[in-house]
């Protein structure tokens, strides 16, 4: 499992990150760069919607749930200056288990809207 990689622009180290598991999912998040950013997940019992093409490798700057065996219901990524920013996802099922839909919201610490997005995924048997 990937721990920690580095993004490089003109051969200098721009940012750190950093990932930390358990039971097959990244269970934190910190990114370094001129401020430090933390992300704590909270994740669920169910599939997530990676399951079938979790990465095993980085391939550039990823979000952590790709990386995880089971549905990202929530996280709260910290900035160094205090602001937050909480994530809630609501997902619907099929009767494989599999993720069908994603409700994903998006708060500032102050309670104010940072955006919500609804997603559908489909999947095929080859």
């Amino acid at each position: 499992m990937i721990t920690e990689s580095h993004v490089n622009e003109s051969g200098t180290v721009a940012q750190k990150i950093f990932k930390r598991y358990s039971g097959g999912n990244v269970v934190g998040y910190d990114s370094q760069t001129d401020f430090f950013v933390k992300e704590d997940p909270t994740y669920g019992t169910k599939k997530s919607i990676y399951y079938n093409s979790r990465l095993k490798y980085n391939i550039s700057i990823e979000p952590f749930d790709k990386f995880s065996a089971n549905e990202l219901l929530s996280s709260v990524k910290k900035y160094d200056n205090g602001a937050e920013v909480h994530k809630k996802n609501t997902f619907t099922y099929d009767d494989d288990g599999f993720p069908v839909t994603l409700l994903n919201e998006n708060t500032y610490e102050s309670g104010t809207s940072a955006g919500t997005y609804r997603y559908t995924y489909e999947y095929k048997t080859y």
